[in-house]
């Protein structure tokens, strides 16, 4: 004898439109790219509600204080020379010499952040020299030691373990006579 199951099935509401779901992130890089921002790296960008950007080092910082609030409210600048309107500020946007990008109230200009190698935070920003050491490792050709050029590459990478020769647009073969 077999036993019979029944399955109840109760529809539930559906969106009209699937909701959205946006980063703070991806709001800044818009914003960026509205006004036709190329993020500097290393420099930190002011988002306001009204859309302006500008560039921390080109903000005046205008506080605007209230009767309600304690603080004060930190206002576009373009919007309250031309309308004399309090539009507060949204975020601020950060994009690191590491390659990080960061968003929030606390962002400032700094040539490293958090998420820079102790090596990087060391040298203030620069590009430690084992990085680039192996950087030049992968572009090694040396097929190309023929190259007229070659004393002045030895002189100028005379610190690295590795000529960057493979793409270089000064190659020039040299004839049996001109080599060093």
């Amino acid at each position: 004898m077999q036993k019979q199951c029944y399955v109840s099935t109760v529809q539930t509401q559906r969106y009209k439109k699937k909701p959205t779901v946006t980063s703070p992130l991806a709001e800044a890089r818009m914003a960026l790219s509205k006004v036709g921002i190329e993020p500097k790296k290393g420099h930190s960008y002011h988002i306001f509600a009204c859309g302006h950007v500008v560039d921390k080092e080109d903000d005046p910082f205008m506080v605007k204080y209230t009767k309600t609030a304690a603080k004060g409210i930190r206002i576009c600048p373009i919007c309250w020379e031309e309308q004399k309107e309090k539009i507060p500020i949204i975020t601020k946007y950060k994009h690191c010499i590491c390659g990080a990008e960061h968003t929030g109230l606390r962002v400032q200009t700094s040539t490293c952040c958090y998420k820079c190698t102790a090596q990087r935070k060391a040298l203030k920003g620069a590009t430690p020299k084992g990085i680039e050491q192996a950087r030049y490792e992968a572009k090694t050709d040396p097929a190309r030691c023929d190259c007229i050029h070659r004393r002045k590459c030895i002189m100028k990478y005379s610190e690295y373990n590795h000529l960057p020769c493979k793409d270089c647009a000064e190659y020039t073969p040299a004839s049996m006579g001109e080599w060093y």
